[in-house]
């Protein structure tokens, strides 16, 4: 799992995490601008999600409220995106950054 934020803030000590989860880096202080889950699994999601096509990457995606969420499967991983459309990250914004974290990867 990756989270971004809009700029690096200071590093958060002594965090505590599920039993599951190893912290590689960060975590750090900033505003979540998305989070990106990355898995072998696949992901099924009980939502009714709309399909749209970029880069030849099918996407599943859906609004609840100001969040959008991302969905695709490509070279045997699921991505998965979260993130808060605002006026800084627009909803195209948020299209572009997750098809590119997908196919840079």
């Amino acid at each position: 799992m990756i989270t971004y934020t809009d700029e690096k803030g200071k590093l958060i000590k002594n965090v505590n995490t599920e039993s599951n989860v190893s912290l590689i880096y960060g975590p750090y202080e900033g505003k979540k601008v998305l989070t990106l889950s990355i898995s072998k699994a696949e992901v099924e999601y009980g939502n009714e999600m709309q399909i749209k096509n970029i880069n030849n990457l099918e996407l599943f995606y859906t609004k609840v409220q100001d969040n959008l969420l991302l969905y695709t499967r490509h070279n045997e991983l699921s991505y998965t995106s979260e993130g808060r459309i605002t006026n800084e990250y627009t909803e195209e914004q948020h299209f572009e950054m997750f098809t590119q974290a997908v196919t840079n990867n």
